[in-house]
């Protein structure tokens, strides 16, 4: 096979931890297997780093680092002003100071004149500027946007209340990156629905791709580790935004003041990047202090044993206005892990159907307390009823195979380079 190399312009890979990479080294790791090499530009590997990432990257892959500037994020005695700095200046996201030195790498890079395509991934959005301005340098070299998350219909850009003036500029970025790009690939149906509301001259060159899980990360690692005595429901992952346990506590709560369910048979688990703080306060709060445990993050292999010693699996999405057009990360590793999942999330959103479809467990609305009651009452139930594992539809599950997505990818690229049909 005659492999083509493409840049991939991916500001979060590993070593950096965090569901955010797992798709750029997904795709690293299973592109080569269809024609395709990447030669990755990324930022400098920061101080924390998850280093069993590393495995999916091949020792021969080509990596590009550039050092980045994100200033918002750093504590110090000017953090608010950081903050502030960030939320007003920083367009479209505190990775814009990475982007110069970015795009001067990618055209040293390009100019060797070995590279086929150019592949860029959001979050962070800048990324795509770096992707656009390489597009206008080498209009030749067909360019994919990949986004992870949605642009200016993103939730928690809602969320955040930024000017009306900021809006209109990162819509107009937006508008131009999905117009500019060669062919535009979503993480979710209502993503691409989004996108095409957006810039209906773009419906022909936009596919949805998902996010999904290794099978190779769950290959060696057996069962024999659950403990049947308790009922251990664990969340992975970070707690943002909306995403918060708030409703899922006091339902826990209120089930044990009603003797429905025994705390000294219970925990709940949360893992990651969180407010351990406050969900600690809550717990206490709520007379959960005995039942609530927080852990930070681990590395990624850990947290996939640690997953599988727990009795079901907590996935966590809030309510209101677009929250429904995502599915965090963990989703379709949950899937894959042969555990119930509690889903409190919005109904008939992009999570609620997954877990539907791949029969992996209960849904309940994220708003409605009463429902997500009902639902963790019968995974606690059932649990303590012998019924421990889900009835899976193992065929709806390997949709979400990382080997098959990069096929479907492979195919995008055939498509710009060989004129191939695209994948529909």
């Amino acid at each position: 096979m005659n492999t083509k190399k493409f840049l991939m312009i991916a500001n979060q890979f590993p070593p950096m931890g965090g569901s955010g990479v797992q798709r750029s080294s997904k795709f690293a790791k299973f592109l080569p297997t269809f024609g395709y090499k990447a030669v990755v530009l990324t930022k400098t590997a920061p101080k924390k780093q998850d280093q069993t990432l590393m495995k999916d990257i091949s020792s021969d892959t080509e990596i590009l680092r550039v050092k980045g500037a994100d200033v918002t994020n750093k504590f110090s005695f000017f953090a608010v002003f950081n903050k502030l700095f960030g939320k007003h200046f920083c367009i479209p996201d505190s990775e814009i100071f990475w982007v110069k030195k970015a795009i001067s790498e990618a055209f040293k890079r390009l100019k060797k004149g070995d590279i086929s395509l150019v592949y860029s991934t959001s979050f962070p959005y800048s990324d795509h500027l770096v992707g656009l301005a390489v597009k206008k340098e080498f209009p030749h070299i067909p360019w994919v946007a990949d986004f992870r998350d949605e642009w200016t219909l993103n939730q928690y850009m809602i969320d955040i209340g930024y000017s009306k003036s900021r809006i209109a500029k990162e819509k107009a970025m937006e508008l131009e990156v999905l117009r500019t790009a060669d062919f535009i690939i979503a993480n979710t149906e209502s993503m691409q629905k989004g996108f095409v509301s957006l810039a209906p001259e773009i419906a022909q060159k936009i596919i949805t791709i998902p996010n999904g899980f290794d099978s190779d990360d769950f290959a060696e690692t057996i069962d024999t580790t659950m403990d049947t005595s308790k009922f251990t429901l664990t969340h992975a992952g970070s707690m943002y935004g909306r995403r918060k346990p708030d409703t899922l506590l006091k339902a826990v709560s209120e089930l044990a003041s009603e003797n429905k369910i025994d705390k000294s048979k219970l925990s709940i688990e949360f893992i990651g990047n969180i407010k351990s703080r406050r969900i600690n306060a809550l717990a206490l709060e709520l007379g959960l202090s005995d039942v609530v445990k927080t852990i930070s993050y681990m590395p990624h292999d850990e947290l996939i044993k640690k997953l599988y010693s727990s009795s079901a699996l907590l996935l966590l999405e809030g309510s209101g206005a677009g929250s429904g057009n995502f599915s965090p990360g963990k989703t379709f590793e949950y899937i894959k892990l042969d555990r119930k999942i509690l889903a409190a999330v919005p109904e008939n959103g992009e999570a609620a159907n997954i877990v539907k479809t791949t029969n992996s467990g209960k849904v309940a609305n994220s708003a409605d307390k009463e429902e997500i009651k009902r639902a963790f009452l019968e995974l606690y139930e059932e649990f303590f009823a012998g019924n421990i594992y889900p009835a899976s539809n193992n065929e709806a599950i390997q949709r979400y195979d990382r080997r098959n997505q990069a096929r479907m990818l492979a195919e995008v690229f055939d498509h710009l380079l060989q004129n191939t049909p695209a994948l529909r």
